[in-house]
């Protein structure tokens, strides 16, 4: 089957069954609602679709639109730095407008990564304290523009990225946090109904967001952190795979020190980027492209479970990161998260597997379409017989070798008798 750049269109082909023998079972209990997942749960970081620059890529951007996905946290390096004008040393409006002409098609989430380059910094390269009171207003300005004149409607402003290791170096965190509250106040006087948040540190790190917490909380709408799995040169796939629950043990860390400190305050909880950290050196290709899409599965099945508000894969596009390679290829977690974002939206919904590294995601959504996700971690192959199978007849939805979906359909009275097979390291959704 050739490689398509769009998610399958044509019309569903027959399913494949397996042998009875040997086959393992994944249980749902429809009626037992553990979480719930929003259009706005699972997204993406990165800046390539919110703006007029999507017009030099109409390919990517249309199979990106037609993968469904509503949340994007805005994230571009140097994003100050390109959207102002240094002569003026404030926004350059039409720069503004059309990084953002697309944004009112997503939740958007927009960060302010870093100070503009010629606002003064001192030995430490941290921004002088002299600065904060104009870094705060250009923020002010920037909101009041987007928002009241251009009529964008952005919520969700995000402060900082990854800058606690530069100021807990010098030993300066509480400048830090002063800078955090002095642009929370500022913006907020520019549009009260926004939402401030952050830090967006390189980590969940316990100690750090502890102090957050203390020291920013009349201020803190949303909190964000960073998580990736670092992927070490030669480490086996099962190996990274079996690490994918601990980014939902991290989030329920981090929420329970947020309880502790904000108490029933709703305050949503956002993974700004999401993913595991190939380096160069690490092996690429087609068969790392898969682990990492087996990866992302079991790590957002977990994550659905344990009820996050929202979560971004990182980064849209790029050689050794990218939802697309650098010249626009989708990979294969394209695909997967595709599937999150237009079928695995509603009621969560408890679920289990009688084999160790195979999961199941049971989510029952609005207008009572089901929908199961198989995930295989192992290299071995497996039969899986689904429990509870009323509904309508079911549709089967695969991850091809190239990363595309391949679209099936299975008559109920063979689905009812007969096991699904999972190839090694292998997702099937499927949908009834």
């Amino acid at each position: 089957m050739p490689f398509s750049p769009f998610p399958s269109r044509s019309s569903p082909q027959p399913a494949t069954v397996a042998p009875v023998t040997s086959a393992i079972s994944a249980f749902v209990h429809w009626e037992a609602s553990i979480a719930e997942t929003t259009p706005f749960t699972f997204g993406v970081s990165g800046h390539e679709v919110v703006g007029a620059e999507g017009r030099n890529d109409p390919a990517l951007s249309e199979h990106f639109r037609r993968l469904g996905i509503r949340l994007v946290r805005l994230r571009c390096p140097g994003l100050i730095d390109r959207w102002a004008n240094p002569l003026t040393s404030d926004w350059d409006e039409t720069t503004v407008r059309e990084s953002l002409s697309r944004a009112d098609s997503f939740q958007v989430v927009l960060n302010l990564p870093l100070w503009p380059s010629w606002m003064r910094q001192d030995g430490d390269r941290l921004l002088h304290m002299g600065e904060h009171a104009a870094y705060a207003r250009l923020c002010a300005r920037l909101v009041e523009m987007v928002n009241r004149r251009h009529r964008r409607r952005i919520v969700y402003w995000e402060l900082m990225h990854e800058l606690e290791e530069r100021y807990r170096r010098a030993n300066r965190l509480t400048e830090l946090w002063q800078l955090y509250n002095t642009l929370a106040v500022a913006m907020k006087r520019a549009d009260p109904s926004i939402r401030i948040g952050g830090p967006a540190f390189a980590a969940g790190d316990p100690q750090l967001l502890e102090a957050f917490l203390l020291h920013c909380r009349s201020h803190i709408d949303f909190v964000s952190w960073h998580d990736y799995l670092r992927c070490p040169l030669g480490e086996p796939g099962e190996r990274l795979l079996a690490q994918a629950i601990e980014v939902r043990e991290r989030l329920q860390a981090v929420k329970a020190l947020v309880k502790t400190h904000l108490g029933e305050r709703s305050v949503p909880l956002l993974i700004g980027e999401c993913n595991i950290d190939r380096q160069p050196r690490c092996p690429a290709g087609r068969a790392s492209e898969r682990i990492d899409a087996v990866w992302l599965a079991s790590v957002f099945k977990h994550l659905a479970e344990a009820g996050t508000d929202m979560v971004a894969f990182s980064h849209l596009k790029g050689d050794h990161l990218g939802l697309y390679t650098a010249a626009g290829r989708p990979r294969p977690v394209a695909t997967v998260l595709g599937w999150f974002a237009r079928h695995l939206v509603g009621r969560v919904c408890r679920s289990t597997v009688t084999h160790f590294a195979v999961e199941s995601l049971a989510v029952r959504n609005r207008e009572g379409q089901r929908a199961v996700l198989l995930i295989n971690k192992s290299e071995e192959p497996v039969a899986v017989r689904l429990n509870d199978l009323t509904g309508r007849e079911p549709v089967i939805l695969d991850l091809a070798a190239d990363g595309s979906e391949v679209r099936g359909v299975l008559p109920r009275a063979i689905f009812e008798r007969m096991p699904l097979p999972l190839a090694p390291l292998s997702l099937k959704l499927v949908l009834f």
